[in-house]
């Protein structure tokens, strides 16, 4: 047993307000920002990282300036570094001719030699729109086999309240994704699946907690046997997340490239996945259990008036064989004292 109970269902209204305000904001971001930032895996076109050897100190705006309209920029790391990450559309041109252009548009710019290819990649439109359907595809066919798989260990109830706080996790994270205008690329829906493997490890361990305590504290309300498995279950689930994250804070914090983003992708997601088993997916629990025995009140009084009549029947066919067996018994006994007479 924990040695201190934590009203965690009292908070409920004031977590499902806290999740609603993140949840507005990363719409409103994503609003604002004109959508995700789409790396090149999902946005058919070229992409090239450069980076800038002049005396002349580069910034973002005498790239656009060089490179012109229609070619987006990006500074990648520390704008000391002069490095940079130019998209464009395919359209019909080829690898070949897009990567000419971006070199011709830059050294009259910045100088003949001045500047480094660090990399380049291509993607047709194609490969694009296959690999877009096929992520959403990844993302639906888990999430389904998820809600499948917690159905049948548990009840239609947990299973609902389970996938409802995935759900909240992984919006949150796109959320997050759009505010900050993080690429959205192949590395994200690793990110995206990862949390939501991590997140249905805690909450299975709380629901089940909630399912063993159920048939040994039957005294309890369902709110009060929610507090008591989460709050026995919430330092495993603090300490495990803790050392999750400072695992992966110096890839956050000291890597590159696709590497880095993902290891801030999985920090945020991790602490939401920590706030959403223990607040978000428990109060739902108990909002879907109130519903369902609410909508059914009939079953239980049903359920009661049978039993009861069961009892009365047994009562009933006891009396009636007590009263079978006595004149059985005085007609022995009459036999006996006309065989000694």
């Amino acid at each position: 047993m924990a040695k201190r109970i934590y009203p965690i269902t009292k908070y409920r209204f004031h977590a499902v307000s806290i999740s609603a305000v993140l949840l507005i904001a990363g719409i409103i971001g994503y609003i604002v920002f004109g959508g995700f930032n789409l790396g090149i895996d999902f946005q058919s076109g070229f992409s090239q990282r450069v980076k800038i050897e002049s005396s002349t100190t580069a910034t973002i705006d005498s790239m656009r300036a060089a490179l012109g309209a229609g070619i987006q920029v990006q500074v990648v790391g520390e704008a000391a570094d002069q490095t940079f990450q130019v998209r464009l559309g395919a359209d019909a041109a080829t690898e070949e001719e897009l990567a000419d252009m971006v070199s011709k548009k830059l050294t009259a710019a910045f100088g003949e030699g001045k500047v480094v290819v660090l990399q380049s990649d291509f993607v047709g439109p194609k490969y694009s729109a296959t690999l877009v359907a096929g992520s959403i595809l990844i993302v639906v066919v888990s999430i389904g086999l998820i809600l499948l798989y917690i159905w049948f260990r548990f009840k239609i109830s947990y299973a609902l309240a389970a996938i409802l706080g995935l759900v909240h996790d992984t919006l949150m994270l796109l959320g997050f994704i759009a505010i900050f205008q993080l690429e959205f690329s192949s590395t994200t829906i690793a990110a995206l699946l990862t949390i939501i493997g991590y997140s249905l490890n805690n909450v299975i361990v709380i629901f089940d907690r909630i399912r063993e305590n159920r048939p040994i504290l039957k005294d309890l309300s369902m709110m009060k046997l929610i507090d008591t498995s989460v709050s026995q279950s919430l330092t495993r689930t603090l300490f495990s997340s803790l050392t999750t994250i400072l695992a992966i804070a110096p890839l956050a914090i000291l890597a590159s490239g696709a590497i880095q983003l993902f290891a801030i992708e999985m920090v945020f997601g991790i602490l939401v996945g920590a706030y959403s088993c223990n607040f978000v997916a428990p109060s739902l629990l108990l909002w879907i259990t109130k519903k369902k025995e609410s909508t059914h009140p009939k079953r239980s009084a049903d359920a009661t008036a049978i039993n009861v009549d069961q009892v009365n029947a047994g009562s009933t066919e006891s009396a009636v064989a007590e009263e079978l067996a006595i004149p059985t018994a005085e007609r022995k006994l009459k036999g006996k004292r006309q065989q000694n007479k």
